[in-house]
């Protein structure tokens, strides 16, 4: 029984993990495919292509989450094939993103809710709502939809 219990398997995500040598082989296809690109005449579709295909791939391979790496691609594909200062560009829309009036009421509505909660004011409304709600077939339920 000892000999049993002493050999383990591999957990299911480790064995479907791939090895480093077909993500290295497939980046050097990648950037293979963008260097005979540029070669052949295609030129700028190809190798952009290759290298963000390249990036896409050793940032997953890395282990970076997916919305980490797709963010990442296009930070540098804008740095390296567009003449503009990403930074600018970055700063400008996260700003523009986060201060729309649809996510500024989101935290106002939570703070909203903190009062009510803390005051013991929503309590009191359910406690008084309840005599007035008793005749209907799903009494306070009906106040959520309200």
């Amino acid at each position: 029984m000892a000999s049993n219990s002493a050999v383990a398997e591999a957990p299911a995500a480790a064995q479907m993990r791939p090895s480093g040598i077909v993500i290295l082989i497939l980046i050097a296809a990648a950037v293979a495919a963008g260097v005979w690109g540029v070669i052949a005449g295609q030129g700028a579709v190809i190798a952009i292509s290759a290298t963000v295909l390249a990036v896409l791939i050793s940032t997953l391979a890395l282990g970076v989450w997916v919305g980490v790496a797709l963010f990442s691609v296009g930070v540098i594909s804008l740095a390296l094939f567009r003449n503009m200062p990403v930074e600018k560009l970055l700063a400008q829309l996260t700003f523009n993103v986060t201060t729309t009036p649809e996510l500024i009421a989101l935290p106002l509505f939570i703070f909203m809710a903190e009062i009510l909660f803390h005051s013991q004011l929503s309590a009191s409304l359910f406690t008084g709502l309840a005599p007035w709600t008793q005749r209907l077939p799903g009494r306070l339920l009906h106040v959520n939809v309200l």
